[in-house]
């Protein structure tokens, strides 16, 4: 099943392809629809998805697949440099056996896929024999209609934690149909593949429902029958030819097979310390020691995260994100930026608005130092980015760090919000925090504003604001404003607020339970401490537009 390799490959020169436990079951069991979660490192683009498009492909010469993502970027920058490069391990030649957003020369004699696009800006070309070409097009879902009209015949994902359900659901999923005359018989046609990191919000959890429908006695039937082929071709290859027989129980074994896997559901997880031969034990270590506890525990050791009840922020949901991402600079970016980071600054944001001001709030502390940004436009509070340092660093640092994400943004005027805090009462000889922060920014020829919100609202007052703004709900008799949240780049802010929780033990049961930021073992980026900037920057932006002028009635006090 390893699908088409060109002829004129010199075999003996290509080098070994080394594929670890999880990636060798994912191969031989190859389900109609496979749902993997593995820890960062353990080679799924690589050593499942890459493998899974090349037989998709193959099998069903001229078909048409998709390979989505919740961004085009994340498939340009992420997804796509590790399956191009297992290709070529393979031995297929770009430009040769397969074509990178353009189309196989006419002069080729080619077959085309029998549903093929009108352009290639977005399809990935690959010549699965000597006369026919299959594709694989690339579809995000922050490019609305990107699936619409498609015919197509097999469609898998990486992160699929970013990825919304619904719009699978309703979007891309009706578009796998048709073409059964053509691939009725093999067991790929029609078929799903998703891949992911353990998921930690509850919007991205719909994969780990998968694991009910799997069915053990099945997946050992597979594997039972992939052990007896390749014991028939050891025996054949030490003897130089197949026999009748050997070619009859091939062909039958096969035959039931497909069978089995048109109907199976395979769901698999595996942490990074299942690719340790290939990663080494020093880079755990690494990782142990630059992440925080969470992160680790979740995205390397595939643990599943515990539940918060009672949460803080319990009307917070995938509804309030949105994706905003600006093609016209990352489609005119050269390929060779793409996989390398180069494309991590505010050029990308196409939700920044360069005529205003930025609005920022910060959280300082000895462990971490993180600020939330914002802008507002027509009564929505756009929480933009989310951002921070770990011990050693200090709060210079996030200035710093601030300044090159936002160095295109060239009004370079930003408004910081404080409350009490952020000012010690003793401050003798070093500078207080924001005045290390706003002077920083100076220094890199910042117009910096700080504007004092008062007293630290009360968490009664923070609970019923973030209630009212994020259900849309009016708080006094003349406001109300819709919070949202950018996708990509509040991730850790938004992971924050879902793992916040109310105090049990608080005086008037609305107090946030700050456990987290005094265990020194525990992840401080999932700590309240985004959650505290977030607040701070939320009442900031309302009060600054109230110019000193209460409402006759509000539920909040400010």
């Amino acid at each position: 099943m390893t699908g088409f390799i060109p002829e004129d490959t010199e075999l003996d020169t290509l080098p070994p392809l080394y594929l670890n436990k999880p990636q060798i079951i994912a191969n031989l069991i190859d389900a109609n629809e496979s749902y993997h979660v593995m820890g960062r490192g353990t080679g799924k683009s690589e050593g499942i998805l890459a493998h899974r498009a090349h037989r998709c492909m193959t099998l069903m010469p001229r078909s048409s697949g998709v390979n989505v993502a919740e961004s085009y970027m994340q498939l340009l920058d992420r997804t796509l440099p590790p399956i191009l490069k297992r290709w070529q391990d393979m031995g297929l030649r770009r430009d040769v056996d397969f074509w990178v957003r353009r189309f196989p020369p006419r002069n080729a004699g080619l077959n085309m896929p029998y549903v093929s696009p009108e352009t290639a800006e977005h399809s990935i070309f690959m010549r699965v024999n000597r006369h026919d070409v299959s594709v694989m097009r690339m579809v995000s879902q922050d490019r609305p209609g990107s699936s619409n009209g498609m015919s197509i015949d097999w469609y898998e994902g990486d992160e699929s934690k970013l990825l919304n359900k619904g719009k699978i659901d309703s979007e891309l999923a009706p578009t796998n149909r048709g073409n059964e005359r053509y691939f009725r018989d093999c067991h790929l046609h029609h078929s799903v593949m998703f891949t992911t990191d353990m998921p930690t919000s509850a919007s991205a959890k719909w994969i780990l429902e998968y694991e009910k429908e799997l069915d053990p006695e099945a997946n050992e039937i597979v594997l039972a029958a992939e052990q007896e082929l390749f014991a028939i071709r050891a025996r054949a290859g030490h003897r130089g030819h197949f026999t009748r027989q050997e070619n009859y129980r091939i062909a039958h074994i096969q035959k039931e097979l497909s069978k089995i896997r048109k109907a199976l559901v395979f769901y698999s997880e595996a942490s990074t310390l299942d690719n340790i031969d290939v990663l080494g034990i020093e880079y755990i270590k690494k990782l142990k020691r630059n992440l925080a506890d969470f992160i680790f525990r979740t995205s390397v050791l595939n643990e599943r995260p515990g539940k918060v009840e009672h949460s803080f922020y319990p009307d917070l949901s995938d509804i309030h994100c949105y994706s905003a991402i600006d093609y016209s600079f990352v489609d005119g970016q050269a390929e060779g930026a793409y996989g390398r980071g180069q494309l991590n600054d505010c050029r990308k944001d196409l939700d920044l608005d360069k005529s205003q001001p930025l609005e920022v709030a910060l959280d300082v502390g000895g462990k971490i130092n993180n600020l939330v940004a914002g802008q507002e436009s027509m009564k929505t509070l756009s929480f933009l980015n989310a951002m921070d340092v770990l011990h050693p660093e200090k709060i210079a640092h996030l200035a710093v760090k601030f300044a090159e994400y936002y160095k295109y943004y060239y009004r370079r005027e930003v408004i910081v919000y404080y409350d009490s805090t952020h000012i010690p009462r003793n401050s003798v000889s070093e500078k207080n925090p924001l005045d290390e922060f706003v002077d920083t920014l100076n220094a890199q020829q910042w117009n910096v504003t700080p504007y004092a919100i008062g007293a630290t609202p009360s968490y009664y007052n923070r609970y019923q604001l973030w209630s009212h703004v994020l259900g849309g709900r009016p708080f006094s008799d003349s406001e109300m404003y819709r919070a949202r949240f950018n996708r990509s780049n509040t991730q850790l802010l938004r992971t924050a607020m879902e793992m916040t929780a109310l105090d049990p033990r608080g005086k008037t049961g609305f107090e946030k339970y700050k456990g987290m930021e005094r265990d020194n073992k525990a992840d401080q980026q999932q700590a309240p401490h985004y959650t505290d900037a977030a607040d701070t920057l939320l009442f900031g932006m309302i009060k600054r537009r109230r110019f000193g002028i209460q409402p006759q009635s509000s539920l909040i006090e400010f």
